[in-house]
């Protein structure tokens, strides 16, 4: 294991260990206010080191004094941080907090190299699972729907991978434009095309390049997190330092470039265009992070998406797409066609903070400004008027060079009103998880600490002749907790257009993701990476996680896929408790926020049983729904089959509405297949909502191969009096000693909501 030396531009010392019997010590940093160095030292080396070396007189009556037990200085630094680092006692730590220039001290950690952690907080590993079993999704092709690629790009490299040989599967082509020559393909960007012609028809003036490369940087932000290469040294300003990759780090991409300009223009037609010549090229899954505008309902059969996607599914092609950044409302979600696998968003255990340092404590809170790395003893400000920090016009009383401490209020207006105010800093306070109450803006010379801390803060700000505070930005910390949260940006279920299918259908991670970004953006100059949020970077994740799928199980359907993904998913956090979702307040998630849960990969591989799903099943249910001309508008056929009528679809999750005293529908029938190792019994578990009944019949499934098909029904009843509320239970298969739970959320939810 290689570990990473905290403090950097240092000079190195050693010292010989003389004793056998010596108190007992760890290795801590020092911080130290270079401003009160006495002038007699001519450097901070000289300072620290009589400092420590004051401590052989003092422990000069000590047990130890026969064994030379003095603290040993390690390191002495004055670029990365003032201070220095020492191999000291507790006891000698208290009486080192007493010197001249003392700030703080912290405990000394190991670093080892990390990596950009989505992947892992998805547990995807090297050794075992879904990466190995599908080579990395080596030779699956991704289809992404976007705003083009920068090809040049290090994530596009083409590394550890050979030419891609089923030339008679892939059908697509590398079309060359301005600035982007057809030569820039490669093994692992295999395919480029351009789609804007309904755009033109609709703009006098096109400010764009005809070309597939990317300007907006959306698409390569997406292409990469989905199936990037390994890029070494990867970071956003020194945050989330480590190796970058995408979910299948060896799958091929095609690029469809639907959306122009820098203020991201497309047109349905564009997007459907693009699908089109996807679904000719043949790729295996097709990535859309993109949502409809506007707030009307559209009819399945006036859906283009549902259209185009449902020819995909024919093909044999798995679609993702996104619930929408329109949360945390009820009934904001978009995409909830049946036949795609539709994602929201969660955080990862990751996050970025700044440590504040003032009279001997530290406090360690949520940062993600990218500009100067330290601010060193500067005052810190309490003011009842200016501590709002609600107005930028109030803001700009704040003395230069100092630090406002904020009272508790609306973090984004705060936030909003620092960054157009100037100030050189400032510290927020939150009554949540400072990780989860508010929008990150890179521009904030500000930190976020909880409402405990702050009481610290104040006293001191108050209460101090002269309050002085250091903070140092571009921190990085794994194992936040809770992780995952639904944010409040993320849309919410259910599907107005399609209200009879729980959506979203699962949740993959979104929020501050490090992902390739485009060289034309002057925050990223010094980079070539970018930390980026929202559904449309969760999205990349799950046809990622698809592509893996595809490549370990390559004869499962797209609605088997997709079962597989949304009978494994987790329902409780890193905490162990429900995952809990963000709205006004943070609450337990239920399924029209996450979907059945967090994607896990790994339980994807192997789930059990499966809930499938062919072409003429979806065409059953749309015959119990629609015309004969609106199939046929979906199905783009006049040739199909209406003589088995559905009800509902074999979907692994379920949603019923009460309206005029009765639940619809009332009964739901499910057949799954067994894709275990062989015979087996399944026992059906369930939970219950109060005021319900749900019945399962029958109890027990059992099974006597691989591949053989049982059959149960659902029954739900309110038994209750009052008008029921919205409410949640499962259907969970366990497996008589076996490994699989094959998990199913029921949704119960009154019409009368909307």
């Amino acid at each position: 294991m290689r570990y990473i030396p905290l403090l950097i531009v240092c000079v190195a010392f050693t010292f010989e260990a003389k004793s056998i019997l010596m108190p007992k010590r760890s290795t801590h940093i020092v911080y130290m206010d270079k401003s009160l160095m006495p002038k007699a030292y001519t450097s901070p080396h000289y300072w620290d080191s009589s400092i420590i070396d004051s401590f052989k007189f003092t422990n000069h009556e000590s047990p130890y004094s026969n064994l030379s037990s003095s603290p040993s200085l390690l390191y002495t630094c004055d670029n990365a941080l003032h201070g220095f680092s020492v191999f000291i006692s507790l006891d000698e730590l208290e009486i080192l907090n007493k010197s001249l220039g003392f700030i703080s001290a912290c405990a000394d950690k190991p670093y080892k190299l990390t990596t950009t952690s989505s992947p892992e907080f998805l547990s995807l590993k090297s050794s075992t699972g879904l990466w190995p079993a599908s080579n990395y999704g080596k030779d699956v092709i991704i289809g992404f729907i976007d705003s083009g690629i920068w090809p040049e790009h290090p994530s596009f490299k083409d590394d550890g991978l050979i030419a891609y040989k089923n030339s008679s599967k892939w059908k697509g082509m590398c079309e060359g434009g301005k600035q982007f020559n057809s030569s820039m393909c490669n093994s692992k960007l295999i395919g480029v095309r351009c789609f804007n012609a309904g755009l033109k028809r609709g703009t006098r003036f096109l400010p764009f390049e005809e070309s597939a490369r990317d300007t907006t940087g959306h698409g390569t932000l997406v292409s990469s997190i989905a199936a990037g290469n390994y890029v070494n040294g990867a970071s956003y300003f020194g945050h989330a330092e480590g190796t970058a990759k995408g979910v299948a780090p060896y799958a091929r991409i095609a690029v469809y470039k639907v959306v122009w300009g820098v203020d991201e223009r497309s047109t349905t037609s564009d997007i459907i265009a693009g699908m089109d010549k996807a679904i000719a090229d043949a790729v295996d899954v097709i990535c859309i992070s993109m949502a409809p505008t506007g707030h009307e309902r559209v009819q399945l059969s006036n859906d283009p998406l549902a259209k185009a996607s449902f020819s995909a599914i024919n093909k044999g092609i798995t679609v993702t797409t996104v619930v929408g950044n329109e949360g945390p409302n009820l009934a904001t979600l978009k995409n909830g066609i049946p036949w795609v696998l539709t994602v929201t968003s969660g955080n990862i255990d990751q996050w970025f903070g700044a440590t504040l340092t003032m009279s001997g404590l530290n406090i360690t809170g949520w940062a993600t400004f990218t500009g100067k790395a330290m601010l060193e003893n500067l005052p810190l400000v309490y003011n009842e008027t200016l501590s709002r920090c609600n107005s930028q016009y109030l803001l700009y009383e704040v003395p230069s060079d100092t630090i406002l401490l904020c009272d508790i209020g609306n973090l984004d207006l705060q936030v909003k009103s620092i960054v157009t105010s100037h100030i050189t800093g400032a510290i927020l306070i939150s009554n949540g998880p400072p990780n989860l109450s508010f929008r990150e803006d890179f521009r904030c010379p500000c930190l976020v600490v909880r409402s405990t801390d702050a009481r610290e803060l104040l006293s001191y700000a108050r209460n101090s002749d002269k309050p002085l505070v250091s903070k140092e930005f571009r921190q990085t910390f794994m194992n936040s907790k809770p992780a995952p949260v639904v944010p409040p940006f993320a849309s919410r279920g259910p599907s107005l257009d399609f209200s009879w299918i729980l959506k979203p259908d699962a949740m993959a991670p979104g929020e501050f993701i490090l992902a390739a970004s485009v060289p034309n953006d002057a925050a990223t100059k010094m980079g070539s990476f970018e930390l980026v949020s929202g559904t449309s970077f969760a999205c990349p994740h799950a046809a990622g996680v698809v592509a893996l799928l595809k490549g370990a199980h390559p004869e499962w359907s797209p609605a088997a896929i997709k079962s597989a993904i949304i009978t494994t998913a987790n329902t409780v956090d890193n905490t162990l408790k429900p995952i809990q979702e963000m709205s006004v307040e943070i609450g337990i998630s239920s399924p029209i926020d996450m979907g059945v849960g967090q994607i896990d990969p790994n339980k994807a591989l192997d789930p059990g049983l499966i809930y499938d799903l062919t072409p003429q099943d979806y065409i059953n249910r749309l015959c119990s729904l629609l015309q004969k001309h609106e199939i046929e508008l979906i199905i783009r056929s006049g040739n199909y089959d209406c003589s088995n009528p559905l009800s509902d679809l074999n979907y692994p999750s379920f949603i019923s509405f009460y309206q005029n005293s009765r639940m619809r529908p009332e009964k739901f029938k499910r057949t799954v297949t067994n894709v275990g190792k062989g015979a087996t019994i399944y026992k059906a578990l369930v939970t219950t909502p109060e005021n319900y009944d749900i019945t399962i019949s029958p109890m027990t499934l059992v099974f006597s191969k691989k591949y053989e098909k049982q059959s149960y029904t659902v029954t739900i009843i309110y038994k209750g009096n009052d008008h029921p509320k919205l409410t949640f239970g499962e259907l969970e298969w366990v497996e008589e000693n076996g490994d699989h739970n094959v998990r199913s959320p029921i949704m119960l939810h009154p019409a009368t909501v909307f």
